[in-house]
């Protein structure tokens, strides 16, 4: 790289050390005694004074600003305003999209100039040279950022070609999160296009040094993403040849492999792009009548999205969910918690509270699996999905699919991972379970929520099974062959036998041991593979207790049930209110959705979409920061 300007210093990334759970951590002390509040706290270990953050997120534009040279005496381009008037419009259009990184293009020293006289009390810019340096500020690339949520590590350029082959200084800017501390590689270009004369061969040059250049960036920093913007000049020959030869992807989505290229849907010459460690959404192209009088071309943006750094050292690829109907968190306390010897082990291995909540309506459980899924309470008027029957009734009119349920299509956890290429899986020994199954099939899926099409079916493999001990079975063959990237299996048995026989009954507590079984053999199957070992999370859960013989009601045995999550670079033994002082242990309260909340099933979607680095479910009501912590410890 060539290196003018201010100094290139590149510092690593953030490093620390977390502490992993082992399977074979001793087991809790159990007391025998009443399930009382205080009991059901698993630890009392120092809790951290705030909520660490969640991913890293910002808005990215690239933005050719149609250089003022265009537009003044003797430009070429008639009809505009000139360069200065245009950047104010520019600069509200900054304001009005929550522009947060812009790579700039043409960006000449009066559009620079107003810029930093209009905008530089929130942003920073570099080069942003306003002296007329030619061998610097050439093609008018610059780089922008706001300064309260960012900070410059450091500024440098490498050379590409641009027109007639000259070489020209292209910005590198490593910039570091304020909040979170994420540290983000940011790079711009302007290729060179046809108005002097054929450039392909000198667009191909350019992209042939772009690859290699981040290509080396990347292995000496393999931790630190990049950010790429600019105006390519090009579409396919720019995007195929450019993806071929780097790991970058475009915002826009297209896919490629090594004997197939296929480009975004509507691709344009202003691209953005990134390492697979930046997770695009919102992409857009606007071509607003404001925006064709303050240049040429579309202003582009996205939403990036950048796993938490905790999250991103567990290596978490993996995540199971079971979540268990009827089960009460005191069925996990005092003289029951012999019968369920692997989830107390779990718990001990791990982060758990016995203090969750189902939802605040109703501790229903098929009510409260459409929450789980989707990251939003039951009833409607709290912005729910609509799902609060008991028992599937695809009859019913209104009540086949969640669609019908809401009036309009409800998006899960499912979406978040299949819509950015992961993979998932639905088991349930619950026929009502079926319900889920039809939603977000190839018939009643939604489109893709970003650039690459892969389906409408949400479950990559979905089926309801005739026992617990078949929906267990399917999830050990999965983890065996071809583990998923988010595989959700419900368990009914203990519902159903509680119902029959009473809960916390002789029957029940022998039902409770048998399921027991099946979650150590879960457990034991990830801990002998080392690959799933090291990059699985298993979250479990309720999504109804029970109390007597109802499974569903207002007693607290009702509405309190377990939540523990148990992995790589989870804590061990340790409360999971302690890692999240945002969250509220409401005693022996059920709680609405007013105030500071406890820890809910309906958690569970956002929990997973953030470990995993996906976008937040859509439309979802809890934890849409993703910033349930389950690495970061006191």
């Amino acid at each position: 790289m060539t290196r003018r300007a201010r100094s290139f210093r590149v510092r690593g990334a953030l490093t620390g050390t977390l502490t992993v759970g082992a399977v074979a951590a001793a087991t809790l002390v159990v007391a025998h005694g009443p399930a009382t509040t205080a009991a059901l706290e698993p630890s009392a270990n120092v809790s951290l004074a705030a909520q660490p953050p969640g991913p890293t997120r910002f808005r990215v534009s690239t933005f050719n600003v149609l250089g003022a040279g265009h537009t003044g005496p003797g430009g070429d381009r008639k009809g505009y305003a000139d360069g200065t008037t245009r950047q104010k419009m520019a600069d509200q259009l900054i304001r009005a999209n929550g522009l947060e990184i812009i790579g700039f293009q043409e960006m000449q020293y009066p559009q620079i100039a107003q810029f930093k006289a209009e905008m530089g009390a929130t942003y920073d810019i570099f080069p942003g040279r306003t002296d007329g340096s030619y061998s610097v500020n050439v093609d008018g690339n610059s780089i922008a950022w706001r300064k309260d949520r960012w900070t410059a590590l450091s500024e440098t350029y490498y050379d590409a070609p641009y027109f007639r082959g000259k070489n020209v200084p292209k910005p590198i800017v490593l910039l570091q999160n304020r909040i979170t501390g994420q540290q983000v590689y940011v790079t711009n270009t302007h290729n060179p296009a046809d108005t002097q004369g054929d450039a392909q061969r000198y667009r191909d040059q350019s992209v042939d040094i772009q690859a290699r250049t981040f290509n080396a960036l990347r292995a000496q920093h393999p931790s630190i993403p990049i950010v790429f913007t600019g105006d390519m000049n090009d579409r396919r020959s720019f995007y195929c040849r450019f993806t071929g030869k780097s790991t970058l992807r475009a915002a826009n989505g297209g896919t490629r492999t090594a004997s197939a290229c296929t480009l975004p849907p509507s691709p344009q010459i202003d691209w953005i792009l990134g390492t697979s460690d930046v997770v695009w959404s919102g992409y857009q192209q606007l071509r607003t009548p404001y925006v064709k009088q303050a240049t040429d071309h579309p202003l582009v943006f996205a939403d990036a999205s950048i796993q938490p750094l905790a999250a991103q050292r567990s290596g978490i690829k993996h995540v199971v969910v079971l979540d268990i109907e009827g089960l009460p968190a005191a069925a996990l306390t005092g003289r029951y918690a012999r019968h369920a010897p692997q989830i107390r082990r779990m718990m001990a291995a791990g982060a758990a509270t016995l203090n969750a909540r189902t939802d605040a309506e109703t501790s229903a459980s098929l009510p409260n699996l459409v929450s789980l899924l989707s990251g939003r309470p039951a009833a409607k008027p709290y912005g729910g999905h609509g799902v609060t029957w008991r028992k599937d009734q695809p009859h019913r009119k209104g009540r086949a699919t969640v669609r019908a349920a809401t009036g309009h299509y409800v998006p899960t956890l499912f979406d978040s991972v299949h819509d950015w290429g992961g993979s998932t899986s639905f088991t349930s020994s619950d026929a009502s379970a079926a319900l889920v199954r039809r939603s977000y099939d190839a018939a009643h899926g939604a489109k893709d929520r970003q650039g690459v099409a892969f389906g409408k079916a949400k479950l990559s493999v979905a089926s309801v099974r005739s026992s617990d001990t078949s929906a267990a079975k399917v999830l050990n063959a999965q983890l065996k062959r071809h583990a998923r990237t988010v595989s959700v299996v419900q368990f009914e048995g203990l519902r159903t036998t509680g119902q029959k026989s009473g809960f916390l009954s002789r029957s029940y507590l022998k039902e409770l041991t048998r399921l027991d079984k099946r979650i150590g053999g879960i457990l034991t199957a990830i801990h002998r593979n080392p690959r799933l070992a090291r990059s699985t999370l298993v979250v479990l859960t309720a999504d109804s207790g029970g109390h007597r013989r109802a499974a569903q009601g207002t007693a607290l045995t009702n509405y309190q049930v377990p939540f523990v999550v148990w992995g790589h670079g989870v804590p061990a033994a340790t409360d999971l209110y302690h890692l999240n002082p945002a969250y509220r242990s409401p005693a022996s309260s059920r709680v609405g959705y007013t105030g500071a909340q406890p820890i809910r099933t309906a958690d569970v979607a956002n929990l997973v979409t953030g470990v995993l680095g996906y976008p937040v479910v859509a439309g979802s009501r809890t934890r849409t920061t993703q910033d349930f912590n389950v690495f970061v410890t006191p």
